[in-house]
């Protein structure tokens, strides 16, 4: 979000409401990595939050230390690697799933 500490709070929470939800409507166990998305955010959301509100201050520099390395994995290592698998996985045409698997 980038916004503010609240709107990474709020969102955070209304992401972890709809994650929730979207996992109960899971059917096939393909679904659970698609399903999920919002919850990663969630968490992302979560540690973006933590990052506002220890910004400057000394005493919770091994917490922001922390949460900022937490919000670079899932930016550069997490999402590249959940979304293109969640798809891929998803995917019941053969042919589809080749092209994505090449992708």
């Amino acid at each position: 979000m980038c916004f503010s500490a609240g709107a990474s709070f709020t969102s955070g929470v209304l992401l972890t409401f709809v994650g929730t939800e979207t996992l109960r409507k899971v059917h096939k166990p393909a679904q659970i990595g698609l399903a999920s998305i919002p919850l990663f955010f969630a968490f992302q959301q979560f540690t973006e939050g933590t990052l506002w509100l220890t910004i400057g201050k000394s005493g919770w520099a091994g917490l922001q230390t922390t949460c900022a390395y937490m919000f670079m994995i899932m930016a550069q290592v997490i999402w590249p690697l959940l979304v293109p698998i969640s798809v891929l996985l998803i995917e019941e045409n053969r042919t589809r799933k080749k092209i994505l698997f090449a992708c």
